[in-house]
């Protein structure tokens, strides 16, 4: 069963004076544009600065205020302090495309990587909810741009405003990944810078790591930032003539370990000693 309303808006707003955020949500049909407008007009007529906003992909603030609100801010007829806006979704997904285009660009030479953005652009923006993340990029753009003393939403029916407003766990989880992923681009920046000098060297070296007999230990830590753990398989594949192989993986470690995993140094140099000559 619903439970009654007790307090009129007017009395929430007294209230709670330094609400700012308002989002009319509801199945289609039930008075979510009307009940944002006129919630907006009051609020504009207490002298706040006030945006009525419609993140609903089929918009109708242009129709209850008989004026064009389409794609920008506008300033609503015989209202002061009101304005309105319908977000152009197509401008913010062409927007958010450029946008990510530049993020993997920056992201692949912060990485001296030479593939073409372009590669990824398209799988990065054809996911099913890439609409309902660019429209909740834009919403939270208008949220930081701070332009306003109050917002109110008129939002999408019941299911599509669910699955926007839950873009934010997602967009949680993509920050999260991208700064992983930018300190894993960190290292082989760092990796890369340090190697290149020796270009000549490690060409050189590369045929000869056949010719090793000997028993090798490998020791190498996963969060290593200067000799990226890639460097592991490359040395398992190259290193073809050694009489037998260890590989000791350490999770989570830099790479400096005789200071940080002496134990597991020891322990690998106790092996190589007891394998056997070369």
């Amino acid at each position: 069963m619903a439970k009654e309303i007790e307090t009129s808006m007017r009395d929430y707003f007294t209230a709670h004076p330094n609400l700012r955020f308002i989002f009319f949500g509801g199945k289609g049909g039930v008075g979510k544009t009307v009940s944002a407008g006129v919630t907006a007009q009051w609020l504009a007529g207490q002298g706040k600065r006030t945006l009525l906003a419609s993140t609903n992909p089929v918009h109708s603030l242009s129709g209850l205020l008989s004026q064009d609100v389409f794609g920008k801010h506008t300033p609503v007829t015989g209202v002061p302090n009101l304005w309105a806006y319908e977000i152009d979704t197509k401008d913010t997904i062409e927007r958010s495309k450029v946008e990510i285009r530049e993020k993997i660009q920056w992201f692949l030479k912060f990485a001296d990587i030479t593939t073409k953005a372009e590669d990824f652009v398209e799988s990065a923006t054809m996911n099913p909810a890439f609409e309902e993340s660019a429209m909740f990029e834009n919403m939270i753009d208008l949220m930081f741009k701070d332009e306003y003393d109050i917002y109110v939403f008129d939002t999408a029916p019941t299911a599509n405003a669910r699955r926007l407003l839950g873009m934010s766990k997602v967009y949680s989880l993509w920050v999260n990944k991208m700064l992983k992923s930018r300190e894993e681009a960190r290292s082989l920046r760092n990796a890369n810078a340090e190697l290149m000098a020796l270009e000549p060297q490690l060409a050189a070296l590369a045929p000869r790591l056949a010719g090793i007999t000997c028993p090798v230990a490998i020791v190498h830590g996963t969060k290593d930032g200067l000799v990226p753990y890639g460097n592991v398989p490359f040395m398992q594949q190259r290193m073809t003539g050694a009489a037998r192989m260890e590989v000791m993986t350490l999770a989570d470690r830099n790479h400096f370990l005789p200071w940080n995993s002496m134990s597991e140094v020891r322990a690998a140099i106790d092996w190589a000693a007891r394998a056997g000559q070369c």
